[in-house]
């Protein structure tokens, strides 16, 4: 997906980076990231792709476009006040979809961002974003 021409993505996370930020959604009662998605972390920190949104551990400044590319502990703070979101972290964002991690269960979900139902879920990062690519057309 890195390779795509439309393809926004930022430079890999130190470890300390992603260190603070799991200290920070803890802190919150968020799940700590899991481990395969700390993988892509270190690849790059966050991408942004046709609508889809994955987020890395730093707000990245987009002067030119007058935007800012929000980190994860920004993302899920707002939420910290919901029972629903306790022991999950929200990883990314699609229309209008929430990309979680639910520690309790151990899986990745695609959820409705008004309604909260799950609309699909993964038992690993790498499924969830096999899935995302092919609704993004992009191939394997």
């Amino acid at each position: 997906i890195l390779a795509q021409n439309s393809c926004i993505y930022f430079p890999p996370s130190a470890e300390e980076n992603v260190l603070l930020t799991n200290q920070q959604l803890s802190e919150l009662g968020f799940a700590s990231l899991p481990p395969d998605f700390t993988v892509l972390l270190s690849v790059c920190d966050g991408f942004y792709y046709d609508g889809l949104e994955i987020l890395g551990v730093k707000p990245h400044p987009r002067p030119v476009k007058n935007y800012i590319f929000a980190g994860l502990a920004e993302v899920n703070r707002p939420f910290a006040e919901y029972a629903f979101f306790k022991g999950k972290v929200i990883i990314g964002r699609m229309s209008e979809n929430i990309i979680v991690y639910d520690d309790v269960n151990k899986l990745f979900a695609i959820i409705d961002r008004v309604n909260l139902c799950s609309q699909v879920e993964f038992s690993d990062f790498g499924s969830l974003l096999a899935s995302l690519l092919r609704l993004c057309d992009i191939e394997n």
